[in-house]
């Protein structure tokens, strides 16, 4: 199933769409940055890097939130319920498939930004140190929006869950911080994609510390967990019904 999942995924005309206009912008990025600034490399990757990291969300996000929804092309089909598969299995294959998508998109769409960086900017940004922080911060990013997705599209269906995630991606940007700042206890509970945003520091050469990655993945391990024990809850739950009404 995660193989069918992610090979859905690719073959859809709007992901294709969506990767052309993505591909197309990050080409122009360090030429727009550079006309802005003298030295415009560290505007320029910061700018990649956050339309990567949007692209991935709302990829990841959105397809996840279908995958949890009945009645869509990647949800739970009825002859779901007389497989063999049960639902933790279904909820782990449809992760695996959604991310591996996602990869290949920002995989593809990686090669792209740095061949526009190598044409138009100075190509001593794209250090090892470099590549390693932003893989970790998108796959961080990627993996606690295609989790919320799922909770999102199992939780309240396609509809709900869609406006759900846009909401969330707008809150993350503007009410969030505030409440997860200053080491407040709800930085471990609430959920802060902004926080995996480093995009910034990681532009201008700022070390994180191995504390703070650890924080952060640690963070984004335990609320991903909790979103897929939630989806699990829901998508168990509608089967049941749905096994009672038939009988």
């Amino acid at each position: 199933m995660a193989i069918t999942t992610a090979r859905d995924v690719l073959r859809r005309p709007g992901g294709t769409v969506a990767l052309l206009i993505t591909g197309s912008l990050l080409v122009l990025l360090p030429r727009m940055a550079r006309r802005a600034l003298d030295d415009g490399s560290a505007l320029g990757s910061e700018l990649i890097l956050t339309t990567l990291a949007l692209h991935a969300a709302l990829l990841a996000g959105l397809t996840a939130v279908q995958a949890g929804s009945t009645g869509s092309a990647l949800g739970p089909v009825p002859e779901f319920l007389s497989t063999p598969l049960r639902w933790h299995e279904y909820v782990a294959a449809r992760m695996l498939g959604i991310l591996s998508s996602a990869a290949a998109h920002v995989g593809a769409l990686a090669a792209v930004a740095a061949v526009a960086v190598l044409l138009t900017s100075d190509a001593t940004v794209l250090t090892p140190s470099f590549v390693a922080g932003a893989a970790s911060s998108l796959a961080l990013q990627t993996l606690l929006f295609a989790a919320a997705g799922l909770c999102a599209g199992a939780l309240g269906g396609a509809e709900l869950g869609s406006i759900a995630l846009v909401a969330l991606i707008v809150a993350a940007r503007v009410v969030i911080p505030n409440l997860t700042d200053g080491g407040s206890p709800w930085s471990w509970v609430v959920l802060d994609p902004a926080r995996m945003d480093v995009a910034r520091e990681i532009a201008l050469g700022r070390p994180l510390g191995a504390s703070a990655w650890a924080s952060m993945w640690f963070a984004t391990l335990l609320q991903t967990a909790g979103l897929l024990c939630a989806a699990y809850a829901g998508l168990s739950s509608r089967g049941l019904r749905r096994g009672r009404a038939a009988v």
